[in-house]
């Protein structure tokens, strides 16, 4: 609504999503979680390089999406924990738009993108810790600080089924 006040006049209300723990993430469990929204995607992606034209474009077609920390309880610090995130779009489109600037921006914050074949998805090594990005029609997941590649994946991979969507 802060990009678009027309939305709340017509009381437009995005898609909301549920993050869970993960039995691919044994130990760990949610210690935080928020909405970035439009505007928070947008700063994101121009935080690492996206330009603002490519990064505005990428996030309009935002319909909704959740971002959560997973780690041990009492854990300080970022080692050892799994950032998610995982965002629905107005349009099959529009999440292709945001697989391009999000892969962009991961192969700066993570490191070098390389594809998986036979899906619509990256993955990324780098330090230690690989991420992963993949869409499925509207929805695309992103998992980064997975210990190995195929971890990532298997994250991934669960996200999709277990964290819900409810379409408004």
């Amino acid at each position: 609504h802060i990009l678009h006040p027309k939305s709340y006049e017509r009381y437009e209300r995005p898609d909301q999503v549920e993050a869970v723990a993960l039995a691919a993430l044994p130990g760990l469990a949610v210690v935080h979680h928020d909405v970035s929204g439009e505007l928070g995607t947008r700063l994101w992606l121009m935080t690492h390089g996206v330009t603002r034209a490519k990064a505005e474009l990428a996030a309009a077609g935002w319909g909704g999406d959740r971002m959560a920390v997973l780690a041990t309880a009492g854990h300080k610090g970022i080692r050892g924990s799994v950032g998610i995130s995982s965002t629905v779009w107005d349009s099959e489109a529009d999440a292709i738009e945001f697989l391009e600037a999000a892969t962009d921006a991961l192969g700066k914050a993570v490191g070098k993108a390389s594809p998986i074949a036979g899906k619509t998805a990256f993955a990324f090594a780098g330090k230690g810790e690989y991420g992963t990005i993949e869409r499925r029609g509207d929805r695309v997941v992103v998992i980064i600080g997975a210990s190995t590649a195929a971890a990532a994946m298997a994250q991934v991979d669960e996200v999709f089924k277990a964290w819900t969507v409810k379409r408004r």
